[in-house]
């Protein structure tokens, strides 16, 4: 099964792309490219037009290291 296939199938199972690259690194690995691939005008035109009809937002927000100093 190709990525996109993994993907198609976590938004379905999850509702969203937020992969947790501690239990799918693979995947996560592999929509993080496609972003840096599109960010840098690399992404061929019909995988853009794939992940659009998914949902795929193209800028997602930094996280932040939510963690207090103890």
């Amino acid at each position: 099964m190709g990525k996109y296939q993994l993907l198609k199938d976590f938004k379905n199972t999850h509702g969203h792309f937020v992969i947790p690259g501690d239990k799918n690194k693979p995947l996560c690995d592999w929509l993080y490219s496609q972003r840096k691939k599109f960010r840098e005008g690399k992404l061929a035109q019909h995988f853009i037009d794939l992940l659009d009809d998914l949902g795929q937002e193209w800028k997602v927000p930094t996280r932040r290291n939510t963690k207090k100093d103890k």
